[in-house]
């Protein structure tokens, strides 16, 4: 993890860092998340005797649900490796410019919960030995480590190939998680925690 164990020569070492920090480092080819990552700046705020959430910029809601003004702030994108300050900086900016922009502050009127982390999907992962499409559903493949489904929508079934969790180029290191080689389509599916335990699973007992 980022801050997990230190990795020896004589050990193998399974990249969990979500960003594929690993393979980067030890010049295993790896690949940006190129459309990069949106801002999200929901915050909770007293409004009267209520406490209202407001959902601004990137979340898990369809665009139709959203006004301009949440849509507007997904116009600047962030890979998620070395700009994170950068985004979250944004973030709270934008917070507190909509926030300011809907009335003052006072007694009944104030910020009570901002996102306090950047919203990063998916940033950089390796190019394995295969990299899987979403488009390879109730695919069969000869090294499956096992089956997934896609969280946005009932009935796609994914068998993960293991050549999916390496490259040949770094023979003690192998990934899990949302590294593991996969198109941005797919990515958007193997990168949550279900997915993530099949290939965790996988690349410990490998």
């Amino acid at each position: 993890g980022k801050q997990g164990r230190t990795a020896f020569k004589s050990y193998s070492v399974v990249d969990t860092t979500g960003d594929a920090d690993l393979c980067a480092l030890t010049h295993s080819p790896t690949k940006i998340f190129e459309q990069g990552n949106t801002l999200a700046g929901w915050y909770y705020f007293l409004n009267g005797n209520d406490m209202d959430l407001k959902m601004l910029g990137f979340s898990d809601i369809p665009d139709k649900y959203k006004t301009e003004a949440e849509k507007n702030i997904t116009g600047k994108r962030y890979i998620g490796l070395d700009d994170l300050s950068i985004m979250t900086e944004d973030s709270h900016a934008f917070t507190l410019d909509d926030f300011l922009k809907k009335g003052g502050i006072d007694s009944n009127r104030h910020l009570s919960t901002i996102s306090t982390t950047p919203q990063v999907r998916m940033t950089r992962r390796i190019q394995g030995e295969y990299t899987m499409d979403d488009t390879e559903m109730h695919t069969e493949f000869y090294d499956s480590i096992g089956l997934i489904g896609d969280w946005r929508k009932s009935g796609p079934i994914y068998e993960i190939p293991f050549r999916t969790l390496y490259s040949k180029k770094i023979k003690n290191l192998i990934t899990a998680g949302r590294c593991i080689s996969v198109t941005d389509a797919m990515w958007d599916i193997t990168r949550v925690i279900p997915c993530c335990a099949v290939t965790g699973e996988a690349a410990g007992i490998a």
